[in-house]
């Protein structure tokens, strides 16, 4: 499977950045469907299975479109393609381009907290006061986006995470933010560095890409790395956290289980 996903990986990164076609979002979901096998295949737990990857897939794609409907308030990002696709082409190339977003964060985080050895295993702990809090600030911190966008656009990213996070400590697993407060700080940064390492190569594929995003930070558009402005790395941070967060929701995480399988590995 890593030859296959290797191959699928160099092909689609090739054309994505050689071709200006019509199917380039096809490049871009054959680059991260291949970037994610290896990312899983590089961690001692290794690929969790395709019932997971696609139960993955189908989260991430209502997710993102979460993400572009707030981002037509705030205005921080758009696409520049060569073709007018239309409303029914577009969705659907959008849809398959969205779909690698969940999976490729589920990759790295399980990389990362893996191999620094983190414990992700929920407490039997409940803590309702905390929980509602963070349900509360945000729910006010998605109003605030859409009240002044060019003052409240960071909290586009913190927002959903406070949400997910306080569902997932009412719910008696582990809150992030609650792990950060008294000193565990492992489980934050792991993650947090799962997101940054799926932010730098989601930016370093769409430098050279067709279609391509650009951005419009108030305030922070300086010291570009690719397209993205340096501070504006720091929101692949809580929103690693809210993928992680969202993954471990009851509701959730019986559906993305790793499949269990005899022996070990990815051939």
């Amino acid at each position: 499977m890593r030859a296959l996903a290797a191959a699928l990986l160099l092909t689609s990164w090739i054309l994505l950045w050689t071709r200006t076609s019509y199917w380039g979002p096809l490049f871009f979901t054959g680059t991260w469907l291949g970037a994610t096998v290896l990312i899983y295949s590089a961690g001692p737990d290794r690929y969790p299975g395709i019932r997971r990857h696609l139960s993955l897939t189908l989260i991430s794609i209502p997710l993102w479109w979460w993400f572009e409907l707030v981002n037509g308030r705030v205005n921080n990002w758009e696409y520049l393609t060569a073709f007018d696709y239309g409303v029914v082409p577009y969705a659907l190339f959008a849809s398959l381009a969205f779909s690698t977003v969940v999976p490729a964060i589920d990759a790295a985080t399980r990389l990362t907290t893996a191999r620094l050895r983190v414990d992700t295993a929920p407490p039997a702990l409940q803590s309702p006061p905390v929980g509602v809090s963070e349900i509360v600030a945000g729910a006010a911190s998605v109003g605030l986006t859409y009240v002044a966008p060019n003052i409240f656009f960071p909290l586009v990213w913190i927002g959903p995470f406070l949400i997910l996070d306080g569902i997932v400590l009412l719910q008696g697993g582990k809150g992030i933010l609650g792990t950060l407060a008294t000193g565990e700080w492992r489980l934050g940064l792991t993650v947090g560095l799962g997101g940054l390492l799926c932010g730098v190569l989601w930016e370093f594929w769409n430098f050279w890409a067709t279609p391509q995003w650009v951005y419009d930070i108030p305030y922070l558009d300086f010291l570009d790395i690719f397209e993205m402005p340096v501070l504006g790395y720091l929101g692949y941070i809580p929103f690693a956290w809210s993928v992680y967060q969202l993954i471990n929701l009851p509701a959730l995480s019986r559906y993305v289980a790793p499949e269990r399988r005899v022996g070990h590995g990815v051939p």
